[in-house]
């Protein structure tokens, strides 16, 4: 991890091979859910693969893919340890996120006034990304 370019792609491999199990777990369940009547009736109106699942299968998980979304979204602003135990924030600060900037701060530092106010931003940019996320699925199925 010597390199700046290497270290953030490394978090974030990282990132993908620890959160993958539990988003194909969330994405199975989705399957399970998508209605088979739908793809009995486009295989008996003459679609083929490739439109059962561009017009049945990826409409039906569009939820799924909003809750996929929204939670690595909040995993990505709260991502700690693949940073922490990879990198530390380096090489020259390249990795850096605000969890490990409010833990050397707050834990390191003492700087603990500071800390907490980068811990409410950090809640804040959560809500709001939940919110907003929350609004436009709320548009989308109304």
């Amino acid at each position: 991890m010597a390199s700046e370019h290497s270290s953030l792609l490394s978090v974030m491999g990282m990132g993908v091979w620890r959160g993958a199990p539990y988003d194909m777990m969330i994405f199975l369940a989705g399957l399970a859910g998508v209605d088979r009547a739908l793809y009995e009736a486009a295989a008996v109106d003459g679609a083929s693969t490739w439109r059962r699942l561009r017009h049945v299968t990826l409409p039906a998980l569009r939820p799924v893919f909003w809750i996929l979304f929204t939670l690595a979204a909040i995993r990505g602003l709260r991502v700690f340890v693949e940073v922490y135990v990879l990198t530390n924030g380096g090489p020259d600060g390249s990795s850096e996120v605000l969890m490990t900037l409010v833990y050397k701060l707050g834990l390191q530092r003492g700087e603990l006034g500071v800390a907490a106010a980068g811990s409410i931003v950090l809640f804040a940019a959560t809500l709001l990304l939940t919110v907003l996320v929350r609004l436009l699925r709320g548009r989308e199925t109304g």
